[in-house]
């Protein structure tokens, strides 16, 4: 952080701030400045990161960090200017300061909302335009993605929580034969499930699987809808957990979402586009 002071040494008189403003850089652009510091190279907030569990040699910071010892002293040089950092030159030594533990918690908290945002760049495309926006709603979800090493992880994982769930009631895009199969023959009370899936999907499997759609018609209840059919994003509750799954254009399961109980807004909302869709659909019947 800049001194705040004039090249002489004075504090700025506040009357010339508009002076300033036009002979120099403007207060955003001298924050700019000091945030470029650490958005140029990691080695800055990594030497903050060090300190900030305790005060290092020199010496002691090159071995932790392992960088040029050019680079070190120069970023080092560059956190002293702008008060993160206070050395002792007898001692070689180098400490924190309040300043930079204020720049070392607000950047860090920067890039864990940049980590959570590229994590959800993915799922959060899928969403309606009405779910909750912030990024802090999702970030503490479960959220199983496709993945280079295993490209069916998120339909593995939907099937899971079929398996090993107590209750069940879901709006689905699309609903493949065999999650039908996983529901009928579990061994809990099927009557605690419940299916909302678009009426196209319901009339495809009673063409291809017609026995299997009668027995999940007999022991559970299943909405169908004609309104549904170009919905791209499951809702529902798994054991009282707000479940959400996203699809793709092709109405494959692109990634499943489970919501903790605790995260409102969001249950809020998977709560009533859950309502919403069944009340829109009609009971099938055999």
């Amino acid at each position: 952080m800049t001194s705040g002071r004039t090249t002489d040494g004075r504090k700025p008189d506040p009357d010339d701030a508009a002076a300033q403003a036009t002979d120099g850089e403007s207060p955003l652009e001298d924050t700019l400045a000091d945030l470029a510091l650490f958005t140029r190279s990691p080695v800055p907030l990594r030497i903050l990161d060090c300190l900030d569990e305790s005060p290092r040699t020199t010496t002691q910071l090159d071995d932790a960090l392992d960088v040029h010892r050019t680079t070190l002293k120069r970023n080092l040089e560059r956190l002293r200017e702008r008060e993160c950092v206070r050395s002792n030159p007898i001692e070689r030594g180098h400490r924190i300061t309040s300043v930079g533990r204020l720049y070392l918690r607000g950047l860090e908290e920067v890039v864990e909302t940049a980590r959570d945002a590229d994590r959800l760049a993915t799922v959060r495309s899928g969403f309606p335009e009405e779910l909750p926006g912030d990024v802090a709603y999702l970030r503490d979800c479960r959220i199983t993605t496709a993945a280079p090493y295993n490209p069916h992880a998120p339909q593995e994982r939907l099937q899971r929580l079929l398996i090993k769930s107590g209750s069940v009631r879901l709006f689905a895009p699309q609903f493949p034969p065999h999650y039908l199969e996983i529901l009928t023959s579990r061994t809990e009370d099927t009557a605690a499930c419940e299916l909302v899936i678009p009426a196209p999907v319901v009339d495809y499997l009673k063409t291809v699987r017609p026995s299997l759609v009668e027995r999940v018609v007999a022991s559970m209840t299943v909405y169908g809808a004609d309104e549904l059919t170009d919905i791209a994003v499951g809702v529902g509750h798994v054991d009282e957990r707000p479940v959400i799954v996203v699809y793709d254009d092709n109405k494959h399961v692109q990634a499943v979402v489970e919501v903790p109980t605790d995260r409102s807004p969001v249950r809020e909302w998977v709560r009533d586009q859950y309502r919403d869709r069944r009340q829109r659909a009609s009971v099938v019947t055999n």
